[in-house]
């Protein structure tokens, strides 16, 4: 987790990974809503109650003092372009050491926090056309 490039906001920098995972499995299975969640708000960092998960904040959010299940998802765009986004549940503030945890390769499309632009598509080319006029 670094500063992104305007020093505005904390930004998540997954190294590439070769396989592309698309749904939590096995003992991370409660974390898959989350996940779904996540990707569907925008927000690269973002603080969840593990009871509902609803969102409770981005990355500068003051994680409570007390009880209670809280979780992560950090999104980023890693060095061969994809999203990636783990979610887990932490039990501090500013820890990535939540166990056991959910890694997926997609994530939100757009971002307010400014961690990643948005997939760019290849343009379309311009084709051109056959006329078949009779001579």
């Amino acid at each position: 987790v670094q500063r992104n490039t305007a020093n505005t906001s904390w930004c998540y920098v997954p190294a590439a990974v070769d396989t592309i995972a698309t749904d939590c499995v096995g003992e991370h299975l409660d974390l898959a809503n989350v996940v779904k969640i996540h990707a569907a708000q925008d927000l690269s960092i973002a603080y969840y109650n593990g009871a509902d998960d609803k969102r409770l904040g981005g990355a500068d959010w003051a994680f409570p003092i007390g009880s209670g299940i809280y979780r992560l998802c950090v999104s980023g765009r890693a060095g061969q372009g994809l999203v990636q986004t783990l979610c887990f549940n932490v039990a501090g503030d500013n820890t990535l050491d939540g166990a056991p945890y959910c890694g997926v390769t997609y994530g939100p499309q757009v971002v307010s926090d400014g961690c990643y632009a948005p997939e760019t598509l290849p343009t379309p080319t311009s084709s051109s056309s056959i006329s078949n006029t009779p001579s």
